[in-house]
């Protein structure tokens, strides 16, 4: 590794004009022969010798190059400027084997907030404090995701987090030597999805399918909804349903397609209650039977161009259709709805499936095994009570009492 030992600033004639150059003694740690090891780098500033650049002096400027320059060598610690240590950082995530490629990209996408916030400011990494952090806080509840939409509470959320973990990490690894100054910031609290979640009730099915006849002119996309529905699937398990994964009257949830940058498939589920089997009704296996025979028509219909896989939900030339798409395309068609929460998302197809098994008086142990999840997470996150309900509660303790 190089390190660098000084610096200092030279002047070198180009032509007619003179300009600074910085000069940089660097030591290479790991190379055995002395010439090797003792190495001398010089880097051109492009500032003329008595310049100026507006109002600021170019030795100035000089100065200021010379200081970035010996940093870009100094050896990784507490003195590194905070945005080059969360790259660094970054880069350590990415030599991870225990990490999907999937979480190495959510990472290096929430880092990326980190690091353009203080990439202008001269912050190492014992510079960063209680107070910089919530100025931090402050700054990403007016900033806007690469969607253009404002940051969700949630989102914000989770790059404090990722924040926080980057100074564990310089604990952990000697970097740092004070207290993580995320641990003395807290974030307001988030709103429940159990309170605020939306989702599609029983009475409103008839609407949901009809909304999908209207708007999905590919019938393999609509009947991707109307199964992630009726099975609470995750859309990673959408896209992944195999047609080898439909056999002894059952169909296995055993592979995913996730994406957030680059598209992986792995042959193994989220959890391990994610990994499960539910049976196949008649009512879901004639639905697979037409997504089949669309399958074969489309075949002939592209000949050499198709792309023969093993996946069900695939466009008309055979790709697998990605989760991305499947999440844009549910938000447009609830756009187009009357009756339908504007605010519905294809997740909340799950909470859905939730919500009407519930209120058929299915038991939540149930619930959770054919949704692939725990008891605790599905009872939190999407079960759903509607009024209805809470009077029939109401009026089963009213004749026990009264």
């Amino acid at each position: 590794m190089l390190t660098c030992t000084s610096g200092t600033i030279e002047k070198k004639k180009n032509g007619s004009s003179v300009y600074y150059w910085l000069r940089l003694n660097l030591v290479d740690d790991t190379a055995t022969e002395r010439k090797k090891r003792y190495q001398t780098k010089r880097i051109p500033t492009g500032l003329k010798v008595g310049g100026k650049t507006g109002k600021i002096n170019n030795i100035n400027l000089a100065n200021e190059q010379l200081t970035q320059a010996i940093r870009e060598f100094t050896p990784i610690g507490q003195d590194t400027r905070f945005d080059k240590y969360v790259e660094y950082w970054v880069k350590e995530i990415n030599k991870s084997h225990d990490l999907e490629l999937s979480t190495k990209e959510a990472y290096r996408y929430k880092a990326e907030y980190i690091i353009k916030y203080f990439a202008d400011m001269d912050l190492s990494l014992a510079d960063i404090d209680a107070s910089v952090i919530r100025s931090f806080i402050d700054y990403l509840h007016n900033v806007t995701s690469t969607k253009g939409n404002p940051l969700s509470d949630v989102s914000i959320r989770d790059i404090f987090k990722t924040c926080s973990q980057v100074f564990s990490f310089a604990q952990i690894n000697g970097h740092l030597y004070k207290a993580n100054p995320c641990a003395s910031v807290k974030l307001p609290k988030v709103k429940s999805r159990q309170d605020d979640e939306p989702y599609i009730a029983e009475e409103q099915i008839a609407d949901f399918r009809q909304l999908l006849e209207d708007n999905c002119q590919y019938a393999t996309i609509r009947y991707a909804y109307m199964i992630g529905l009726f099975y609470g699937l995750r859309r990673s398990e959408i896209c992944g349903l195999k047609w080898s994964a439909i056999r002894n009257g059952n169909i296995y949830i055993e592979h995913t397609i996730t994406r957030v940058n680059t598209v992986v498939a792995k042959d193994y589920a989220k959890t391990d209650a994610s990994k499960r089997h539910c049976a196949l009704l008649p009512e879901i296996k004639e639905m697979f039977d037409q997504i089949r025979q669309e399958h074969e028509r489309n075949k002939l219909l592209f000949g050499n161009k198709y792309r023969d896989t093993d996946y069900i939900f695939v466009w008309q030339d055979g790709r697998p259709i990605t989760p991305d798409y499947l999440s844009k395309s549910f938000r447009k068609i609830i756009d187009k709805s009357i009756t339908l929460d504007k605010r519905l998302h294809l997740h909340n197809l799950r909470a859905s499936c939730v919500s009407i098994l519930a209120h058929r008086g299915i038991s939540l142990s149930d619930i959770a095994m054919w949704i692939g999840d725990s008891v605790e997470t599905t009872t939190k996150y999407y079960l759903r009570t509607c009024a209805h309900n809470q009077l029939q509660t109401g009026q089963a303790m009213a004749n026990v009492l009264f």
